[in-house]
């Protein structure tokens, strides 16, 4: 995603599997903003991590511990 605003537009930070990005169980996002950041010489850093998928997720499809091979897929 990319996004140019101002200092202090929220910014969403989509998120999913590292290991398979066809895990639906895994995704998710992030909403954050930073209030007084970049000033305009400035990049911001964004690093979003989360130690498993979204708690009793029920969207379906393939599931982490079914995953084979590159990207899940057989």
């Amino acid at each position: 995603m990319t996004k140019v605003a101002m200092a202090g537009t929220p910014i969403d930070i989509p998120m999913n599997c590292k290991d398979a990005l066809y895990v639906r169980s895994h995704y998710d996002g992030m909403t954050l903003m930073l209030p007084d950041a970049p000033m305009p010489s400035e990049i911001a850093v964004i690093l979003c991590l989360s130690n498993r998928g979204r708690l009793n997720a029920r969207v379906g499809g393939l599931r982490y511990d079914q995953l084979k091979g590159e990207n899940g897929l057989v």
